[in-house]
């Protein structure tokens, strides 16, 4: 993960949010805490304005919905039933729902005559409808009482909350990510779904205005791990009190959950808290977070701490007790800490240098990640500025890991070969490379070919433009927020700005829905556009680093559209997108007035 701290950028933006009611976000001196692996607050904002009555419609129309889908689970769209759920009072009182739930089922559990028709299942699946353990113990119940309709109904709900759940997305990376209310219901969507979970990380992404949970899920049957990706960033607007998606402009996903979170001992945020210093360049501070998680036996703290020690940045700890560190969290089962260990052992950090030990840890990872997996992570070190070593290293465990079918290292190699961006390659020589792995089903290859195609500016063939509204289909229907991007672009093209809107708005990670949000409401093409949200739409995207968002922003800083007029941060802006090839802006810094 690069390090994006663009400290400039929030500076310039300082007055607009103090002003501006989008972003919305509660003031970051009174973080919001919770010790569980849940969503860090289980009221709004302002919990003195909350009550009730003020969510008597929304959870009632909650409530019916919620009766229909126990009745017929086909009944209702699980995109509606979320956004109702969004705007009841159930997501703000869920977590403590949660605890006096599990509250009664301990007291359920401790009575000697363990009746279970003592509780009041209908109450406790109607607060928390989207948990799944209420539903399944009313289920058990039910059926042990006879009363098989009922149980019927909360088995209606349970394939209905997993079938939501698992159809807005993939869980293979930030951009297909599952999108849930509460952090909890990762693992026990996990557990339903067959697999054990090892680890998890509460990570902020993009310097902070993104948030994921990643779970490390095992196999049981095969011990394959995999990296399984959550999102609950409309849930968290909510709790927040914010304009969704603009809670975490200025650091208050950081503020107000990952560190509250870490400073409670939670330790998937201590970890994600931790890489962010990592990438911030504050090792250090980052070290301390990875031990303190390593205190509740993560092995993924155990892994990043062994790795950052290695960098030999740290003067508290040594290669060798990095190198300790990686074989504690391997000794576990880490297939990631078997990769450290592989470089390690091939490079001679912390150690002599062994290929017998660096083919046997590799190896032991092969057998624990998907075909190619480990060759392409044993890869990654070689090209990271960190370690001593060359980048023409790593290339050849690339070519290993697209052998073996590893999709993204094939995908890398094309790239590479072609020596130029998706936009820029010459599109003959692209395209039939680029379809093999589309068709194999590599999301990002199929946006790409999507992209290609549909915006191309000569005619292309209607075989190759129904070829490429498929992949844009298949993208679509794992909720890709690239492919989102690319329907909305198509939108604008067809002049359908509403539809643009539509699509934009679903594709929040992406840097190129971000910039069409940006240019919806700059060039006035919705009926309410503000210029102001223009500039927080460019921010998030020039905090990715979008070389075209960094050059919109100095021209804002440099006009003084929706922001305050300086022309000191539009000549950051404008470096920072010259530095990434953007010519517009080398041609701005160019001019007398911009200089030096």
């Amino acid at each position: 993960m690069a390090n994006f701290k663009r400290h400039w950028l929030w500076a310039g933006l300082a007055a607009l949010l103090s002003g501006c009611a989008a972003p919305g976000a509660v003031d970051s001196g009174t973080p919001l805490t919770s010790t569980r692996e849940s969503l860090p607050a289980a009221a709004p904002a302002d919990t003195s304005a909350f009550s009730p009555e003020m969510y008597r419609e929304a959870n009632a129309r909650l409530d019916e919905l919620a009766q229909r889908i126990r009745r017929d689970p086909d009944a209702v769209p699980f995109a509606e039933f979320w956004s109702a759920y969004l705007q009841s009072s159930y997501l703000l009182t869920a977590v403590d729902d949660r605890e006096s739930f599990q509250a009664e089922m301990d007291r359920l559990a401790a009575d000697e005559n363990n009746d279970c028709s003592a509780m009041d299942w209908e109450l406790w699946s109607a607060r928390s409808f989207l948990e799944l353990e209420p539903h399944l113990a009313a289920q058990e119940c039910y059926q042990y009482l006879g009363e098989t309709e009922l149980a019927r109904q909360h088995e209606n709900a349970v394939q209905y909350i997993l079938r939501g759940v698992l159809g807005s997305g993939d869980g293979q990376s930030i951009d297909t990510a599952y999108e849930i209310a509460l952090l909890d219901h990762a693992g026990e969507i996990l557990h339903l779904a067959g697999y054990q979970v090892r680890d998890s990380v509460l990570q902020p992404v993009v310097g902070g205005i993104g948030l994921v949970y990643v779970v490390t899920a095992e196999d049981p049957d095969t011990g394959v791990q995999r990296e399984v990706f959550f999102e609950n960033e409309r849930a968290i607007n909510v709790l927040l009190g914010a304009t969704y998606p603009f809670a975490g402009v200025g650091g208050n996903y950081v503020e107000q959950i990952v560190r509250p979170l870490a400073e409670s001992a939670t330790p998937s945020a201590q970890i994600g808290l931790g890489r962010l210093l990592e990438d911030s360049g504050e090792a250090e501070l980052a070290a301390q977070q990875f031990l303190n998680a390593t205190g509740a036996g993560s092995e993924t703290a155990e892994f990043r701490l062994g790795i950052l020690a290695l960098t030999g940045k740290l003067a508290s700890l040594s290669q060798a007790e990095g190198v300790d560190f990686l074989m504690s969290a391997a000794q576990k089962g880490s297939a990631n800490a078997m990769v450290g260990l592989a470089f390690t052992y091939r490079q001679g950090l912390g150690v002599e240098p062994n290929e017998e030990l660096f083919e046997q840890f590799m190896a032991a990872a092969d057998q624990r990640l998907e075909p190619g997996r480990a060759w392409m992570l044993l890869s990654t070190y070689f090209f990271s500025e960190r370690w001593d070593a060359s980048l023409h290293q790593g290339i050849p465990y690339v070519r290993r890991a697209a052998e073996e079918g590893f999709l993204p290292a094939q995908l890398l190699i094309l790239q590479s070969e072609l020596k130029q961006g998706w936009q820029d390659a010459d599109l003959e020589a692209l395209l039939p490379r680029l379809q093999p792995i589309a068709e194999a089903g590599d999301t990002g290859a199929r946006v790409a070919y999507a992209r290609r195609v549909l915006t191309a500016s000569s005619p292309q063939s209607a075989a190759r433009i129904a070829l490429a509204n498929t992949f844009l289909d298949a993208a679509l229907a794992v909720h890709s927020d690239a492919a989102y991007a690319l329907q909305g672009d198509l939108r604008w093209g067809e002049r359908d700005f509403p539809g643009a809107e539509k699509a934009y708005w679903q594709a929040m990670s992406d840097s190129a829905g971000q910039l069409g949000m940006a240019k919806l409401h700059q060039q006035q093409r919705l009926p309410g556009a503000d210029p102001e949200l223009a500039v927080l739409w460019y921010m998030m995207c020039a905090t990715a680093g979008d070389s075209e968002c960094l050059y919109q922003m100095g021209k804002l800083f440099l006009s003084g559209e929706g922001v305050d007029p300086n022309p000191e941060l539009a000549r950051t802006a404008f470096s920072e997108a010259a530095q990434k090839g953007h010519r517009q802006a080398l041609l701005e810094l160019e001019k007398g007035s911009l200089r030096q």
